[in-house]
């Protein structure tokens, strides 16, 4: 991914409006080839010699989703956030594209775009992770934030026809259609090697969040594939806050990796507060899950 800041130093920020100065843009390489922009409108490529290039800056604008997913004929598929051309700052207002890259093809091809209205999330859609669920349906679910007519919640859209197109968003809920609330935070999918059973991890709050807050506690659940919802009674917590720790404290930035010895589930995390608390120990943890 590049980022731009067209007539501005970089690492330029606005956080009280989250309108930021700059343009992002996705690039991949196939088999070692030089990186090319991912394309879902019309647009110049870029030129390394004109990087600033206007109209290059404005099309095509996104960033990287949580990862690929694989069809069975290894077709690859890469979700991303999109942002509309015609705002200039658009970090609040992004949508998901699914990327699509069949074997043998040189090109990527993009599905349509979905968009929600900011009564439904403040920041648009944002950090989308895809999974192949067992019927061949993709699904695709993504952070939001919350807004005074709508409390903190997830957000999901899925494809019927391997990643060609993506139906309009509704809120990812527990699979009886119960609903949770979570905050603006990370969040990924995990299918066991040993069970076949997907997973979903994410924090989940009993109250309506505030913004990104509070990150805490982390989950990880089973995901009803029929109903494309979780799983309430498979709920297991990961970690929570506990005495004496800050409000602030963050369990949403991990990383997450399954060993191929043990086919366990080994999740990297540090027990973040260091925008709060600035000399918090910042350790990393392994957590061990097995399904």
């Amino acid at each position: 991914m590049t980022r731009i800041w067209p007539g501005n130093p970089p690492y330029t920020f606005n956080w009280e409006n989250h309108h930021h100065p700059f343009h992002d843009h996705v690039f991949a390489s196939i088999d070692g080839a030089d990186p090319v922009c991912l394309r879902f409108e019309e647009g110049p490529d870029y030129d390394p010699d004109r990087p600033f290039d206007p109209d290059f800056a404005r099309t095509n604008r996104a960033y990287h989703g949580q990862g690929l997913a694989f069809l069975p004929d290894g077709t690859a598929l890469h979700p991303m956030v999109c942002y509309p051309p015609e705002i200039p700052s658009p970090h609040c207002l992004g949508g998901v594209v699914l990327m699509r890259l069949a074997p043998g093809e040189s090109e990527w091809t993009a599905s349509n775009r979905i968009f929600v209205s900011p009564e439904i999330s403040s920041r648009g859609l944002l950090e989308p992770d895809a999974v192949r669920l067992k019927d061949g349906r993709i699904l695709i679910v993504c952070r939001g934030s919350d807004t005074p007519q709508t409390p903190g919640r997830k957000w999901m859209t899925w494809s019927e026809d391997g990643g060609r197109t993506l139906a309009p968003a509704r809120e990812f809920r527990y699979a009886d259609g119960s609903r949770f609330y979570s905050p603006s935070s990370f969040h990924r999918f995990y299918r066991s090697t040993r069970t076949s059973v997907l997973h979903w991890i994410g924090n989940i709050c009993p109250e309506p969040p505030s913004g990104n807050e509070p990150r805490f506690p982390l989950f990880i659940g089973v995901v009803n594939e029929d109903r494309m919802g979780l799983e309430k009674d498979s709920l297991v917590p990961i970690e929570d806050r506990q005495p004496g720790e800050p409000e602030s404290i963050s369990f949403s930035n991990f990383r997450c990796v399954e060993n191929r010895e043990t086919l366990n589930l080994e999740l990297y995390m540090n027990r973040g507060a260091a925008w709060s608390v600035p000399d918090w120990p910042q350790s990393i943890y392994r957590y061990e899950f097995k399904p």
